[in-house]
């Protein structure tokens, strides 16, 4: 599916796709959704 697709994306690309995000954006869109992204967005 569609969801398992985009989730094996590699953690080095979240962050390029992030840098188009505001911090306010990123917190709202990527925020709960799950362990992973919450790591990537602490980090």
């Amino acid at each position: 599916s569609w969801i398992s697709g985009f989730e094996d994306l590699s953690n080095d690309l979240f962050c390029e796709i992030f840098d188009y995000f505001n911090g306010y954006e990123l917190f709202e869109s990527f925020s709960n959704l799950n362990f992973r992204f919450e790591k990537i967005l602490h980090s």
